[in-house]
């Protein structure tokens, strides 16, 4: 970088050693053209400057009072120079000439098509074939693009009406009798196929059949099929069959994604759902049904629940062919100033004390523990509010059926229900 400026000399102070100084990096300055990557900070109108940034490609700048004019480039490997007129070659001028014999006429004339100059321009018309452009009467060249690594004539529709477009000439294009490379296409027009199985590395194909993207990858097709409408954050997409994909909208704070019953389709489920508060201050029996058959884990709560008599409180299990009587096995015990354990038989024993005035607390949490049986395992906890009275038991059950409903009622089943609430969950 040679870019110096001595600012004002106080004759008073500075020493001729310092002025020497001064004075030769200001000369390599001048005679560098105040070569660097960035604009000299002593900028004046009329200043000159060689602009490096783009090494080994320099940029002869000059400073107009407000901004600085490229003149001309020059490349220091090739030691090739180009007239430089932004003020045309950038401006996108108004092609003349025909739809597909393109032509430009700058203030400034150019002499010679360099290579890796660029130009631009704003079409007047919509080529319908491959096109030419001959800047300044130098002679028509081809326009072609870039596709797959390789130079290829325009089709129709590259270039519309009121676009606008950027070229770059290439004198190897075109089988080297040299060419401007379309930068920017205005779109590409895929091969269309009802069954599209392009191969080759890179081509591309439109399956008309099946409305999907066919590319190649060397060895085979790779299809990518579009995303279904009105696609948003957070929505899953899915195949409902070969080549047809379906959208499932975002779910809702705390679900889980899950299979349908159908096992067809995936679907949003509530982590826990049910819940719903249940008085049990009369009948004789509580039935909870339409639990769906893939719940994984029912959870029956229970908050101060008594009834009128002496039968133990119990929970029985049933399916599409109703409440299960029997086959009950495990046990609950109660842990007061002695162990009372009492064995399941008709039922899932909630609490072992069989007082009137027992309130219950607490809850039985039923796992599924094999779905080809339908067996469901038990988990009991639960205590007195009248009493220093805990219980605690296991068990487990098979059904005939998927589990789709439970009841809560006595041994007997002839005591009432009088005070208290419960509710059952289930999660999928």
């Amino acid at each position: 970088m040679s870019q110096s400026d001595f600012g004002t000399i106080n004759p008073t102070t500075k020493s001729g050693t310092a002025l020497a100084t001064d004075l030769m990096g200001w000369r390599d300055a001048v005679h560098s053209g105040n070569k660097g990557p960035t604009a000299p900070s002593y900028v004046t109108a009329g200043l000159r400057w060689v602009d490096d940034t783009l090494d080994p490609i320099w940029l002869y700048k000059f400073y107009d009072g407000t901004n600085w004019i490229t003149v001309f480039a020059i490349d220091t490997t090739t030691n090739q120079t180009w007239a430089v007129n932004s003020g045309e070659k950038m401006s996108f001028l108004l092609a003349g000439g025909a739809a597909n014999a393109l032509t430009l006429t700058l203030a400034v004339a150019m002499t010679a098509y360099v290579d890796l100059d660029v130009v631009t321009f704003e079409a007047a018309s919509n080529n319908t074939a491959a096109a030419t452009l001959n800047i300044s009467s130098i002679g028509a060249k081809a326009i072609r693009k870039m596709v797959g690594g390789a130079d290829v004539a325009l089709a129709a529709g590259d270039i519309l009406d009121g676009g606008r477009y950027i070229l770059n000439y290439d004198t190897a294009a075109n089988s080297a009798a040299g060419a401007w490379i379309l930068v920017n296409p205005s779109f590409l027009v895929l091969k269309q196929a009802t069954t599209a199985t392009p191969t080759g590395e890179g081509q591309v194909e439109w399956d008309t059949d099946d409305n999907v993207l066919a590319i190649g990858d060397g060895a085979g097709t790779q299809l990518f099929v579009p995303i279904p409408a009105s696609t948003a954050a957070g929505d899953t997409e899915y195949f409902t069959a070969a080549k047809a994909k379906a959208r499932l909208a975002k779910g809702t704070a705390g679900q889980k994604y899950q299979m349908n019953a159908g096992a067809t389709a995936p679907e949003w489920a509530d982590g826990i759902a049910g819940g719903t508060n249940i008085a049990t201050t009369s009948g004789t029996a509580i039935d909870v049904t339409s639990i769906p058959t893939n719940a994984k884990k029912i959870t029956i709560n229970f908050s101060g629940v008594s009834t009128n008599g002496t039968s133990l409180v119990i929970v029985q299990l049933g399916d599409s062919g109703g409440i299960e009587t029997s086959g009950y096995g495990g046990c609950t015990s109660g842990i007061t100033n002695a162990v009372i354990t009492n064995a399941h038989s008709t039922g899932f024993i909630v609490h072992t004390n069989n007082s009137a005035a027992a309130t219950i607390h607490g809850s039985i949490e039923l796992t599924r523990e094999d779905l080809a049986t339908n067996t469901w395992a038990a988990s009991i906890t639960t205590g007195l509010s009248d009493a220093a009275y805990v219980s605690v038991g296991g068990g487990s059950k098979a059904l005939s059926a998927p589990l789709d409903r439970v009841r809560i009622t006595t041994v007997a089943g002839t005591n009432t229900f009088d005070a208290g609430s419960l509710n059952v969950t289930y999660e999928v």
